[in-house]
């Protein structure tokens, strides 16, 4: 398989791996939702947030270096290099996560929360090392087995917790179950690895030194982002009920599986813009910039309209009648997953320019900011401070990174096909009001049908589009 067919085989794998692993994660919130209730979910939710911040802090920007690290064919001996930033890996995320969970023992948590965290935080000390190891298999092309792996994970998840609940399980025994989940995965990923890579510890100054000096705005940038996206969580669970925390859980949980499709597409084309750029060849920069725009456009605005008008019956569908309001407060937070997409283009651009400590700024200030406004609206306004105030740090975090993409490509997208898009948005949004007593599946599926016919007529896709997706006709080779 030459290597450009074997790219093209990867990218398919990721977006199947990807579409069936959003599938498995709505079957496991539907799940807990159902069998949590509002206030069992709002405890869950306070737990992994609580760990996730940890966790990020642990990241250390450590994958980004190792990718550069594989990469980098000049290197005198690339698997010393891994195995010493696997080291790093597995020592800060043991302390980090460990003093994270005898930070948890200052906090108002109940000791069954307390408990929980110190085991979730086992968890993610595991789905670290898995991350890690998935570089390897991410840098052959090869990402069969970490797909299989999260597939038999998955599973275990969507076994394992209707079995638990039939027993009367406790919420200490859904983590242990997430903890068993993510250790399948790691050993699965460790005893394949071992078949092409020295996986072992090693130990090195001088790589240590370099590492450090590399990752440090990585890992400042990685930990303002999600300072920003996860502590409202966590401040809503210091002046609110569970009840409440679990209302507003339920919909960001919607708000993060949809944000990860723009993400995934703006990965796949990550290497033709990087490749543009450096390049010196704008044109075909901007080429690709301009598709990517209307590719983000396509999905953001029959999104935001679409919500606005089922968003409680999604709820209702996916989580049960207890999470109604959720449906209200997701109609609030549609609006931030609007500005994610296009801030997801518009920051995955920065490091292509070189922008990124004009960028951690901006994300140092929406942090900061961001936190300090939570304090003042969530202990007024409960989750729906909340809530407008993420809309606002995302609508912050998108200006900032579209003023330094277009400073510093003095670029400006056309906007004729997002007219074109936004228009047939607006058209289905009419159907999905004419007809508000369909159930919520056919509503989809028709309110789909309306949006794509639309756009056919008004020529935004077509056959040539659809041949040129289909064959990669556009993608060179890198």
């Amino acid at each position: 398989m030459s290597r450009f067919r074997k790219i093209a085989h990867n990218t398919l794998l990721q977006i199947t791996s990807r579409v069936i692993g959003v599938g498995l994660n709505v079957v496991v919130f539907s799940m807990l939702a159902r069998y949590l209730s509002p206030k069992g979910f709002g405890e869950f939710s306070i737990v992994i947030a609580f760990v996730q911040i940890f966790a990020s802090l642990s990241e250390l920007g450590l994958s980004i270096i190792a990718m550069q690290f594989l990469s980098e064919h000049n290197r005198k001996d690339q698997n010393r290099d891994f195995q010493i930033l696997f080291t790093l890996r597995v020592i800060c995320a043991a302390i980090i996560l460990f003093c994270g969970s005898l930070a948890a023992w200052f906090f108002p948590y109940s000791p069954e929360l307390k408990i929980g965290i110190a085991i979730i935080a086992i968890s993610f000390f595991v789905s670290s090392l898995s991350q890690f190891i998935s570089l390897l298999y991410q840098i052959r092309l090869s990402m069969g087995i970490p797909f299989l792996a999260d597939l038999a994970a998955k599973i275990i998840l969507i076994v394992g917790i209707p079995i638990l609940f039939m027993k009367q399980g406790s919420l200490l025994g859904v983590f242990i179950i997430v903890v068993i989940n993510n250790c399948v995965q790691l050993c699965i990923l460790i005893f394949h690895a071992k078949t092409f890579f020295p996986l072992a510890f090693a130990w090195d100054k001088t790589i240590i030194k370099e590492t450090f000096f590399r990752c440090w705005p990585l890992a400042l940038s990685s930990l303002f982002t999600l300072l920003y996206f996860k502590m409202d969580t966590v401040i809503l669970s210091l002046f609110t009920s569970s009840y409440n925390v679990g209302l507003y859980s339920a919909a960001y949980r919607v708000l993060e599986v949809l944000i990860g499709f723009p993400v995934l597409f703006i990965g796949l084309v990550f290497p033709f813009l990087s490749k543009s750029w450096s390049s010196g060849n704008e044109k075909e920069f901007f080429t690709y910039y301009q598709k990517v725009f209307d590719f983000i456009c396509l999905l953001a605005f029959p999104l935001l309209v679409g919500t606005l008008f089922t968003a409680r019956e999604v709820m209702v569908f996916i989580s049960g009648d207890d999470f109604f309001q959720s449906g209200t407060i997701l109609m609030i937070l549609i609006f931030g997953a609007f500005f994610i997409f296009f801030g997801a283009l518009y920051t995955t651009l920065i490091p292509i320019l070189h922008q990124q400590r004009k960028m951690l700024i901006g994300s140092m200030i929406a942090a900061i900011g961001g936190i300090a406004v939570y304090f003042y609206t969530i202990p007024r306004y409960s989750y729906w401070g909340a809530a407008w105030t993420t809309v606002a740090i995302e609508l912050f975090i998108t200006i900032i990174a579209v003023s330094i993409v277009t400073w510093k490509t003095k670029m400006i997208p056309s906007l004729s096909i997002a007219g074109k898009i936004l228009f047939s948005s607006l058209f289905m949004g009419l159907f999905l009001y004419a007809f508000p007593s369909l159930h919520i599946i056919g509503k989809l599926g028709m309110a789909v049908g309306v949006y794509t016919v639309v756009l056919i007529l008004l020529g935004v896709i077509s056959k040539k589009m659809l041949q040129e997706i289909a064959s990669f006709k556009k993608l060179p080779s890198l």
